[in-house]
């Protein structure tokens, strides 16, 4: 998470930044449908639930429900984000 924040930090200082909106959804990892994530070098972790995601997502980046849902029906989380040099 400290790494994605920085990240995000990052492209808020970015000139020309093409990036309006930053957008996630909250999903478990640890299924084994989702095993093309384990490429990324991700570690696993069992407390990693759709729920703990979002509090944690909510909290520590300011997410909040966006008027998009995604195909299950749950509203897509929006980053808190503020570029300073947008185009």
């Amino acid at each position: 998470m400290p790494r994605m924040k920085a990240f995000i930090q990052y492209l808020e200082q970015m000139p020309a930044n093409p990036i309006e909106t930053i957008y996630t959804r909250a999903t478990d990892v640890n299924g084994i449908e989702k095993k093309h994530l384990r490429l990324t070098g991700m570690l696993p972790s069992k407390n990693a639930t759709d729920t703990t995601l979002d509090r944690v997502y909510r909290k520590y980046f300011g997410a909040t429900d966006w008027k998009y849902k995604d195909c299950e029906g749950k509203p897509f989380l929006k980053f808190r984000y503020n570029p300073k040099y947008p185009l």
